[in-house]
């Protein structure tokens, strides 16, 4: 993404940044949830998966608003 680029290739490169970036750290999440939840049986996986994403969403949101 240098700059020059029209708005369908930014909007690929953005995807491609997204899939890159996105995907490893909401794997991390559900990886994490499930072995505290082995550690923990009480702990409640799916909400800390959903709490991760919103955090992440919520960073993302800010990070492009602030930063663009």
């Amino acid at each position: 993404m240098l700059g020059d680029e029209d708005e369908d290739e930014m909007d690929t490169g953005f995807r491609q940044v997204l899939d890159i970036m996105v995907t490893p750290v909401a794997t991390m999440f559900i990886s994490n949830g499930t072995q505290k939840k082995i550690v923990k049986p009480e702990w409640d996986d799916k909400v800390f998966v959903l709490n991760c994403l919103c955090y992440l969403q919520v960073w993302l949101f800010f990070s492009l608003f602030f930063y663009s």
